[in-house]
């Protein structure tokens, strides 16, 4: 893209001279189940569903609009926590008699879920949009540090013995992709980081003083690696895909990474003395989220999704309570948008409420969510950028840079396609002759190369057909009796495929 710069002399002149401002989080109360005094919230999805643990022992999930609401588990939580993934399932651990029992709660619903062969379960590490579990288990006496083992495909594996050595598995992604730490055994034993994948292992880059005994921890959604380092976890370190790493010294006791957004933002705690101190590691700066909300003292924080909320716990100013709550940035940039002529784009935002004299914008724009492979620059002041963008799909997203060098929270991701996809087909009709149907439809404004037709037999579905019909606007074929629910998309030159056309209902005899 062509951007908008400012010189960088100018701009490192305006950094000093201007005075910092805060960055800014809106706290929002989850509240409590009836019968209790005491929440905690434990786990966030990209939806922004919330899972925790009302009174210490009951499962709840909160949601913006419909509040909290008790799952109805039918055993006692310990207290652990709760994993969630971005199709709404929850898995965790109950106590069933005098044992701990895996569980998957879905729609309303829970089942228990495979034994791992381990001492005991003490809880669940990650639960993947997969469906892939990581169980931890207890520290046995000598060999391995924990004992770990992965739900796969329906299938248990231990997860020492089916990567071989002595693995300390602490989380898990789809691919699948297990980060934690081996022994090594050279003139010391110790445990190092390491990241292991069907394609291989992969360790910290060489080349750095790091710390040992040290491990990864965490997996971020595009590959973002966290962990710690020292003998006492005292510093905290965050390994881009990208290579670009960063390292944060704890402000206080043992420094635990605990969730990475998709744009490589870390929640970690540090678990005192004197106190526990929840932390957001944002473009290396570390902010303390500890009074971020008037009225509420936020003593751990849990999880952060995609667009960066948080999921923590907070004591409440009013009256002393601990609730689960929920930390979003409210200093993004919002609104972003996208506009093209053929291959010419223009991206449009929205500054922030109260952006503050001498903000800047930084613009990330990636092939991949997450990604910033193809740009990443510094645009000034300007709300807007255009330029000229080989054929591709893109993804978009901006935060503001503060005079101090402070970032904002990110922008939510746009996706958009070059050269952009044709309109909606409209005023969709069809004529049957015995069992020949035949579609027809408006081409959208500025044509289109062809369509792609969707029937299926629900509302929304296209489990009957789901493919190409050709660059004609119209299609006539032989279809068997039943109810058909159909839709066209019309598709450019370059393969986007644009909106759906409205739904028409077919019955054929």
């Amino acid at each position: 893209m062509v951007l908008n710069r400012v010189c960088v002399a100018l701009w490192v002149c305006c950094l000093v001279a201007l005075p910092a401002r805060a960055q800014t989080f809106e706290v929002v109360d989850l509240g409590v189940l009836p019968g209790t005094n005491v929440s905690w919230a434990r786990a966030i999805n990209d939806e922004g569903l919330v899972a925790g643990l009302a009174g210490y022992d009951r499962l709840f999930t909160w949601r913006e609009g419909s509040g909290i609401r008790d799952t109805l588990s039918p055993h006692v939580l310990p207290n652990q926590t709760p994993r969630i993934n971005n199709r709404g399932q929850i898995a965790g651990i109950w106590r069933r008699g005098d044992a701990n029992v895996p569980f998957l709660w879905e729609n309303g619903s829970v089942r228990e879920l495979p034994q791992p062969a381990l001492d005991y379960v003490q809880a669940v590490e990650r639960l993947t949009d997969g469906g892939m579990l990581l169980y931890r288990g207890p520290v046995p006496a000598g060999g391995c540090p924990r004992q770990a083992a992965a739900l796969f495909q329906g299938q248990l594996y231990d997860v020492s013995s089916s990567i071989g050595g002595c693995w300390d598995a602490r989380d898990v992604a789809d691919g699948p992709r297990i980060v934690g730490s081996r022994r090594r055994t050279d003139l010391i034993t110790y445990f190092d980081a390491t990241a292991w994948s069907f394609q291989g292992e992969t360790r910290l880059p060489t080349g750095r003083s790091y710390f040992i005994p040290t491990q990864f921890t965490r997996v971020g959604p595009a590959g973002h690696l966290a962990g710690t380092q020292g003998s006492g976890a005292t510093r905290m370190f965050v390994l881009g895909p990208g290579g670009d790493y960063a390292e944060f010294d704890t402000p206080g006791g043992p420094f635990f990474p605990v969730a990475i957004s998709l744009f490589g933002e870390v929640v970690a705690n540090a678990y005192g003395p004197p106190r526990t101190v929840p932390m957001l590691a944002r473009n290396g700066r570390l902010i303390d989220l500890t009074a971020v909300g008037a009225g509420f003292t936020v003593l751990l924080v849990s999880d952060i999704n995609r667009q960066g909320h948080m999921a923590a716990e907070a004591r409440l100013s009013a009256n002393g309570e601990v609730h689960g709550v929920l930390i979003r940035p409210t200093d993004q940039p919002r609104n972003l948008r996208q506009s093209a002529a053929g291959n010419h784009v223009t991206l449009t935002w929205d500054a922030p409420p109260n952006a503050p004299s001498g903000a800047t914008y930084l613009l990330k724009v990636g092939s991949t969510p997450g990604a910033a492979d193809v740009l990443s620059s510094n645009l000034g002041a300007a709300t807007t950028v255009s330029g000229t963008v080989p054929n591709g799909a893109y993804f978009a997203r901006l935060v503001m840079v503060y005079p101090n060098g402070a970032w904002s929270g990110t922008s939510e991701e746009l996706r958009f396609d070059v050269p952009s996809p044709p309109g909606a087909p409209t005023g969709l009709t069809f004529s049957l002759e015995g069992r020949r149907l035949t579609l027809a439809w408006t081409p959208p404004a500025g044509g289109a190369a062809s369509y792609v037709a969707e029937a299926g037999t629900q509302p929304g579905a296209s489990n009957f057909y789901n493919g190409g019909v050709g660059s004609a606007p119209g299609v006539t074929a032989e279809v068997p009796p039943g109810t058909y629910f159909i839709r066209v998309r019309a598709v450019s030159a370059a393969g986007s495929v644009g909106p759906v056309s409205d739904e028409i209902v077919v019955t054929v005899p």
